[in-house]
């Protein structure tokens, strides 16, 4: 997926022992989709919130960017930048080293083809389904160029997100499921399986290394591209932070990737990024986004840390 600065290639309960929360996810993520064509026409206008701190985080998607997150706020704030299809808070896919040719995007299409937003999308929001602090979607993606004249893949991405775990009210859950059509053989999978693109004043980058609970203070370079800690973006003050952390992050054959980061004029980028060999079927991933200021992430990505190992 991308937007114009696009750069693709480069919940759990607290009843669960930490043993068992590994192998939770994928068959809580599985049985919640299962149940998304039970229920209404889908909706793809909702908003979740929950308290973190004084203030609450409330999260909205939007039914332009067919149900992909499309805004996050936190004490006055907003964290995402929503101009065209290929920014907000959302997950894609890449295959065969083609890049954005054959780059199945959760929000839709680029520019020349969805326009900037508030504009259609050429995803297909096929399920949605949210409580107060609970979300789930399923969407069929649109392809980010056109593959073969069609504009719109067979490619299915689901979706669960969680405001707030147990003693966590900073940390967003975030359950991603990736089904590739059965018809198609691709040699290599990149998947994007979250990504945040934020306006520009969240400017200091930093790496947090959660097994060591340091901080590098010195900023992160702009890259651009990936490396293997866990990243936080930053405004100066430290008053407004998001930090990104997967437990299956950095892979043992990829071992100095999975996390990016990159500046553009107009906006900042971190993804979440996975890789797989001859991929088939369906794949499942677990991002946690973690909100509020800089002190509130470092001390709650280190929480999580403890949680989920």
């Amino acid at each position: 997926m991308t937007s114009t600065a696009h750069q693709l290639n480069t919940g759990s309960e607290a009843k669960f022992k930490k043993k068992d929360r590994k192998r939770y996810f994928a068959p809580a993520l599985l049985a919640l989709c299962a149940n998304l064509f039970l229920l209404p026409q889908a909706n793809a206008d909702q908003t979740i919130s929950a308290m973190a701190g004084p203030w609450p985080i409330t999260i909205r998607t939007c039914s332009y960017d067919a149900g992909a997150v499309c805004s996050l706020t936190w004490r006055g704030k907003e964290f995402i930048n929503d101009y065209d299809h290929g920014r907000q808070l959302q997950s894609a896919s890449s295959f065969d080293n083609l890049g954005e040719s054959f780059n199945p995007t959760e929000a839709g299409a680029a520019v020349p083809y969805n326009g900037i937003n508030p504009s259609a999308s050429s995803s297909i929001l096929q399920g949605e389904w949210a409580t107060s602090n609970v979300l789930a979607t399923q969407t069929r993606m649109a392809f980010w160029y056109p593959v073969g004249g069609n504009q719109v893949s067979n490619h299915i991405l689901n979706k669960r997100i969680i405001i707030g775990l147990p003693n966590m009210p900073h940390v967003i859950e975030y359950l991603t499921q990736f089904t590739i059509p059965s018809n198609e053989t691709h040699s290599f999978g990149v998947f994007e399986a979250l990504t945040g693109y934020m306006p520009p004043e969240f400017s200091r980058f930093y790496t947090f290394d959660v097994r060591n609970n340091a901080v590098m203070e010195a900023p992160l370079s702009d890259g651009p591209g990936e490396q293997n800690l866990p990243i936080i973006f930053s405004t100066p003050d430290g008053g407004w932070a998001m930090g990104i952390y997967s437990p299956e992050a950095p892979q043992a054959t990829f071992a100095g990737l999975g996390y990016g980061r990159f500046r553009f004029p107009d906006t900042v980028k971190w993804n979440n990024v996975f890789r797989i060999y001859n991929p088939s079927g369906t794949y499942h991933f677990r991002s946690y986004v973690i909100v509020g200021s800089l002190e509130n992430v470092k001390v709650s990505m280190t929480q999580l840390y403890n949680y989920v190992h």
